[in-house]
């Protein structure tokens, strides 16, 4: 245990966007126009608007408003080195605040898609229940649903985290990205990372099986697929058979044709 605690790393360096030192301004420019006019301003835009509008007071638009702060956090975790960087030249960042960057990125952006997913219940009872609407999703089973999204994200991750923080970096320091991902730093470890792999895969088929995103919109688009692709083999299976009875009727009219190939032949299935 000593061994392996000694020859843990004790910061990274981040590749970024490019290596090519022409196009560092440009970058720059780049992800300082995405942080501030889109991932800033605009949702800033719509937080003020939702916030200071008595006719937005509804429970859509209170889903829209924290959608709008979880993107606005997400996206200053992830940029705000970036921008350091390239104005101090040093893109080195210390272990634990790069696990710290990761844990909070990972978080941020499942608490988007479960937030996403209690959308998906909001406008399945206005559109299904549209009377009872006002008493399913009062303002109470709202704000619970909103703390559940929040804190489950941050919970969720705890077991990543752990393994995470056990894992040892051998082979290199340097992340080929710019800002601390989990596969990015996962690629750098030479210890068995077997069991983390199998807790990723675990999970992402647990809540894709659970998520009403895979039965709102996975499982329904496939059953539509099934049903698209079993009508076009009836349609296609309906002119072939209307085709070979429309030619051995034409035998029939010309003397071609046995009574036995003519009972044999295909019935017609209309559309």
């Amino acid at each position: 245990m000593e061994q392996k605690n000694q020859t843990m790393v004790t910061f990274f360096v981040i590749k970024g966007i490019s290596d090519d030192p022409q196009l560092q301004l440009l970058i720059f420019f780049l992800v300082l126009f995405n942080f501030f006019t889109i991932g800033g301003n605009g949702n800033l835009t719509i937080l003020l608007l939702v916030c200071l509008d008595t006719q937005l007071q509804t429970p859509m638009y209170f889903f829209v408003r924290n959608l709008s702060l979880l993107d606005m956090s997400c996206t200053t975790v992830t940029l705000h080195k970036v921008l350091l960087s390239y104005i101090s030249s040093d893109n080195t960042i210390l272990y634990l605040s790069c696990i710290t960057q990761m844990y909070m990125s990972t978080s941020l952006t499942v608490d988007e898609l479960l937030l996403l997913t209690a959308m998906s219940y909001d406008r399945y009872v206005a559109i299904c229940n549209p009377l009872q609407y006002p008493i399913v999703m009062r303002s109470r089973v709202c704000i619970v649903l909103v703390l559940f999204c929040w804190v489950l994200g941050f919970i969720e991750l705890l077991p990543y985290l752990v393994l995470l923080l056990d894992i040892s970096y051998y082979s290199s320091n340097i992340i080929n990205h710019f800002y601390c991902d989990l596969v990015p730093v996962m690629t750098l470890s030479c210890s068995d990372i077997s069991v983390l792999k199998i807790v990723i895969f675990t999970e992402g088929i647990f809540l894709l099986s659970l998520t009403p995103f895979f039965h709102v919109e996975v499982l329904p688009s496939i059953v539509g697929l099934v049903i698209c692709l079993d009508t076009v083999y009836r349609y296609k299976r309906s002119k072939t058979d209307s085709l070979e009875r429309r030619e051995l009727h034409w035998k029939e009219e010309a003397g071609d044709v046995t009574e036995t190939q003519l009972i044999s032949a295909p019935d017609f299935v209309s559309v």
